[in-house]
């Protein structure tokens, strides 16, 4: 009963508000975790990390130091010495007794100082662009002098201060100061414009100006101060922070020297404070336990960051803070993150087609199908997305289309509508680019598929494609709904634009028109078609056009084409409240609206370039000023931030040398004046770099010499450009440098002179003008000897002259015969035609006379055999024998064959050579042929019939062996060769 009793209302109540106190402490606790997460996250947008091996860098993997000059070049110190990386090139300086580089130090003016064991000096840069050591011990008079390891040097006010265990050693232009402990010293270090020293087991000490030694400043028996491994700032001038090797951080007051303990780390013994750093509004720990830590101004610890996560294992040695660039120094190489990058690739699995986020979850579709992964929103930090993929669906996948709440898969294998990550399959029988809403039209969609269009119901809450849109079936990759409920406008990818008008109930197409460059577009292919400004645009290969109704054609779209040049190709655009955005020629790109002449935004995108799905590109703007952007390989996430287009990095020529036939020399790359090179040179190289710049950002240089290149050269990614045999004169060489962040650098130049060769200069023109007069002398005096000899010569030569002229008067008088005989052969030639014509002509007057007798002869023979009378029947017999008596016979045709054979000289021999079984008919059947006189013309001639001659012919051709098809111009051949042989 006293159990029940618990139960009573007011226990009941104080149970309630217990748990829901406790509930609530669990959420404020998760959620202050959660906010200062984000507010680390948030300031490290995407960070970028390079890792550097041995193979990187060619030197030991223990590193110690690190600093960055003025140009952003930096400096590590290593086990080898001293390593210098320009952001392309890693150069190694050692040491001159070839020690370790313990600790390195920027001064006040610019220069790198260094430290080892017992060495100290400054590294520079020579004239020739090569990095090299300059020791300090001879001029500070330390040449006899030990002082061990160097661990550490700083820069404080006129001083550089390094330390050792044994001492301090103070630099500066009025000497050198030597400061000895009491013990040794284990840490120094400048915080708030103060110097302090730790010296073992006697407190930490301060640096008096007025004393120029130590003065104690705190006496403390606490053991964690001899394991100091950081000095850390905080927002106050008089406080900072102690990070001891235990893990512990103490709050200092330097005002009253009070100390007390502010965060305690490690909550076991066996891991180590290896270094520490303030970074943005936290402070960040490395252990030697391969594990780096947050710790938040308010003293809050964040373990295993994100931003951390990728970083290899190793002991941390340092930290270094390089603009946005997070270095850390390891045992095992150098790890490099580069914060508030732009860009962060989300997915890389396939092509991105479409992006939809809905309900937490983001959806892509892509080349292999859909895939999702929980989306927080507001995203502060996105980090990799846990993609998954959506099983039931392969291959492209164009579009994921949300409308009423209800989400479509539109892609190559069908239609699908997608469920929290399930697709259940509407429609499989086409392939399908898009869904569309139709205005006013509740639960009905218009879907466009590789074949024409198709009506989707939503019924009884299922989607159902309810028939086909009848009169069309083109593809119809991009669909837009007209100003009216049955009008739409489709673009095919290569033919064109076309305007439907459906019927009202929308299955079928009662007109149709077919617009391409005979309508005011310059080209039918690759058009999409959008609103802007709630005005319906076509984005083509040569601009932006809108259709003018009343003139049915297309117009340039001026409010678009006067911001985005037409020359370029537009594939889409899309306007939110703050930007309009735009894809031309393959780069994406926005301009805002807050200004009368917008200014295109392009190079924060440029690693997108050649990435993009051409006519398919997909992005999402979303809150926050970032973007989504789905490219051939993948998922890309863009901050936009207006002040990156400002950033200006430094462009350096790091090196300037030549080639001389095998010898390499070098030429000073700071060049204020002309800088002389030798004349005679085979190549020039001049290599550069941008130190600043990201390191997992891609870079690319631009280049120019002035005298040879009359434009700059394209962006390429080569560090370095030759030239080879420059001729003498005036040189300026210049070269830039941008990233794929649309950062930029510095324009970096070199002038440099080729002076003229010997050959060219004045003293070897006097020379060669002094030679020249006495060679003039010599050659006269040796000229009035050989003259007597010439006019000899000239003698001899005279006679020579006239011979040839008469020999050229005989050649003349030949030629002249020659022509002779040429007009004479011209006359014969001119009377064989004649002649041809004649022969031609006596032969048809045989062929007519033959076939008139023939005629009268049959005539009066079938007039006879009428003839019933006896006399006239023998009347007409005696004329019958008459005509038979008189007809045309061998006397005609021999004089037929010596006519013939006179204008056709040879034409018979020619065919007895070749068969002499030819007989006289056959000759004369060749001859008649060769005249071209057809069957039925020589039948009478040869009084044969028609079947005979054909006969004849055929078998004259087996006698010849003629294998052309045409007879006639194989005679004609024969007669050809017969002329070729006959003498003029």
């Amino acid at each position: 009963m006293r159990f029940l009793g618990f139960f009573r209302s007011e226990n009941v109540h104080i149970v309630t508000r217990f748990i829901l106190c406790f509930l609530l402490f669990i959420f404020v606790i998760q959620l202050y975790s959660q906010d200062h997460e984000n507010e680390v996250s948030e300031l490290h947008f995407n960070p970028g990390l390079t890792e550097f091996k041995i193979s990187d860098f060619k030197s030991s993997e223990q590193f110690y130091a690190m600093e960055e000059d003025d140009e952003g070049i930096l400096y590590f110190g290593n086990n080898d010495g001293v390593l210098v990386f320009d952001g392309e090139r890693w150069h190694k300086v050692s040491l001159p007794n070839n020690s370790q580089a313990t600790c390195l130090v920027k001064a006040m003016d610019g220069e790198i100082y260094a430290g080892g064991f017992n060495e100290l000096g400054i590294v520079r840069r020579d004239n020739y662009g090569i990095y090299r050591f300059y020791s300090l011990k001879e001029k500070f008079s330390l040449s006899e002098y030990s002082f061990d390891y160097i661990w550490q040097a700083h820069s404080f006010k006129d001083y550089i201060v390094f330390r050792s265990f044994g001492e301090l050693i103070l630099l500066s232009s009025n000497g050198i100061t030597h400061i000895k402990p009491k013990n040794f010293f284990v840490y120094s270090g400048v915080i708030n414009g103060q110097f302090y020293a730790m010296d073992y087991d006697h407190g930490l000490m301060k640096f008096d100006g007025e004393k120029q030694g130590l003065v104690e400043f705190l006496d403390t028996e606490n053991k964690d101060f001899n394991g100091i491994t950081s000095f850390l700032p905080s927002s106050e001038s008089n406080h900072f922070y102690i990070a001891t090797k235990a893990g512990r951080i103490y709050s200092v007051d330097a005002a009253n020297g009070s100390i007390s303990t502010w965060a305690s780390i490690f909550q076991n013994d066996y891991e180590e404070l290896t270094t520490a750093i303030k970074f943005g509004k936290n402070y960040i720990l490395g252990t030697d336990q391969s594990e780096i830590l947050v710790l938040t101004q308010e003293g809050d610890l964040i373990r295993n960051h994100k931003a951390f996560s990728e970083v290899s294992s190793a002991t941390y040695v340092d930290f270094f803070v390089a603009d946005n660039t997070f270095w850390i120094l390891k045992n095992n190489g150098l790890s490099a993150l580069e914060f508030d990058l732009p860009d962060i690739q989300l997915f890389d699995r396939s092509s991105v087609y479409d992006i939809l986020i809905d309900h937490g979850n983001i959806y892509l579709g892509t080349s292999s199908g859909v895939f999702f992964s929980e989306f927080r929103s507001p995203l502060n930090t996105f980090g990799k997305l846990k993609f998954s993929k959506i099983s039931g669906l392969d291959g492209q996948v164009w579009s994921i289309d949300k409308i009423d709440q209800k989400i479509i898969v539109s892609g190559h294998n069908g239609l699908y509508r997608l469920l929290g990550n399930k697709l259940d399959l509407i429609f499989g029988q086409d392939s399908f680019w898009k869904v569309i809403k139709v205005d006013h039209r509740p639960n009905i969609l218009l879907a466009s598929s590789y074949n024409g269009l198709y009506l989707l119901n939503f019924v009884d809450g299922q989607w159902t494609v309810t028939s086909k849109v009848q009169g069309f079936d083109e593809s119809s990759r991009d669909i837009l709904q007209g100003d009216d409920a049955t009008t739409f406008w489709v673009c095919h990818g290569f033919k064109g634009v076309f305007k439907l008008k459906l019927e009202d109930n929308l299955d079928r197409v009662y007109a149709l028109e077919h617009f391409t460059d005979k309508n005011g577009l310059d080209s039918p292919y690759n058009i999409n078609v959008t609103r802007y400004d709630n005005q319906i645009i076509f984005t083509t290969n040569t601009g932006i056009f809108q259709f003018n109704e009343k003139g049915q054609n297309f117009e340039p779209y001026e409010p678009l084409n006067n911001i985005l040049s037409s020359k370029y190709n537009t594939t889409s655009i899309e306007k939110d409240e703050a930007r309009t955005w735009f894809v031309q020629d393959d780069q994406f790109g926005f301009f805002t609206h807050d200004t009368s002449e917008p200014v295109l935004q392009t190079s924060l995108f440029l690693n997108l370039k050649g990435k993009l799905n051409r006519s398919m590109e997909s992005y999402l703007p979303m809150e926050n000023d970032k973007i989504l952007i789905g490219a051939n390989d993948g998922l890309y996430l863009y901050k936009i931030d207006s002040k990156v287009d400002d950033k200006v990095y430094e462009t350096v020529l790091t090196k300037v040398s030549y080639y001389s036939g095998d010898d390499k020399k070098w030429i000073g790359e700071k060049i204020d004046t002309t800088s002389l090179i030798p004349g005679k040179i085979d190549v020039l190289r001049f290599e550069f770099a941008s130190p600043g710049m990201p390191l997992s950002v891609k870079r690319e240089y631009q280049y120019k010499l002035n005298g040879i290149d009359s434009e700059w050269s394209d962006w390429t990614e080569n560090n370095f450009k030759e030239y080879t045999y420059l001729g003498p004169g005036s040189y300026k060489f210049k070269v830039r440098s941008r990233n794929m962040n649309g950062e930029f650098g510095n324009e970096a130049s070199s002038v440099f002179e080729v002076p003229k060769s010997w050959y060219q200069t004045n003293l070897f023109r006097l020379s060669v003008f002094v030679i020249l007069a006495l060679t003039l002398i010599t050659t006269f005096h040796i000229g009035q000897k050989k003259m007597r000899k010439q006019v000899q010569k000239e003698k001899e030569l005279s006679e020579r002259s006239k011979r040839l002229l008469e020999l050229e008067i005989e050649q003349l008088k030949l030629k002249q015969v020659s022509q002779e005989i040429e007009l004479a052969k011209n006359k014969l030639e001119e009377d064989l035609i004649a002649q041809q014509k004649e022969l031609a002509n006596y032969t048809m007057l045989l062929v007519k006379k033959k076939e008139i007798i023939v005629d009268i002869y049959e005539d009066l023979k079938e007039f006879g055999q009428r003839l019933k009378n006896t006399v006239h029947r023998k009347t007409i017999l005696g004329i019958l024998s008459k005509i038979r008596q008189h007809r045309i016979g061998e006397e005609y045709m021999e004089v037929f064959d010596v006519n013939f054979e006179r204008v056709h000289v040879d034409f018979f021999n020619k065919l007895l050579e070749i068969n002499p079984k030819l007989t006289k008919r056959e000759l004369r059947l060749c001859a008649f042929v060769k005249m071209d006189l057809t069957n039925k013309e020589i039948a009478p001639l040869l009084n044969i019939s028609v079947r005979g001659v054909e006969t004849g012919r055929y078998r004259i051709r087996k006698k010849l062996n003629v294998q052309e098809k045409n007879f006639k111009l194989y005679l004609d051949a024969l007669t050809i060769e017969a002329k070729e042989k006959t003498p003029v």
